[in-house]
C-alpha cells in the first residue's frame, strides 16, 4: 500500500477527531509526536496504527458492517501482496 494512501487514512481519522491529535493519538494508543511524524511523511504508518485509523474513520462515518469488513480485507489483501 502507497505510503500516500496511508498518510490519507491517518488524516481523515484527523478529520473525524475533529482535528485534534492529542485525541487521535490517544485513539491509536500513539504519542502526538508519533502522529505528527506519520502525518508529515517522515516516518512509515504501520499497518496496525492504519487498521485503527480505519476503524476510527469507519466508526465515525457510521459505515455498514459489510462495507467495513470490505475495507479490512482490501487492505489485507494489500498487506499480502507486500510480503
Amino acid at each position: 500500500m502507497h505510503s500516500q494512501t496511508k498518510r490519507n487514512a491517518l488524516l481523515h481519522a484527523l478529520y473525524a477527531l475533529d482535528g485534534d491529535e492529542s485525541k487521535l493519538a490517544a485513539a491509536l494508543g500513539i504519542s502526538v509526536d508519533d502522529v505528527l511524524n506519520y502525518l508529515h511523511g517522515q516516518h512509515e504508518l504501520p499497518i496496525p496504527v492504519l487498521l485503527k485509523a480505519v476503524r476510527i474513520v469507519l466508526s465515525k462515518t457510521k459505515v455498514d458492517s459489510a462495507t467495513q469488513r470490505d475495507v479490512f480485507r482490501k487492505i489485507k489483501e494489500a498487506r499480502k501482496r507486500r510480503t
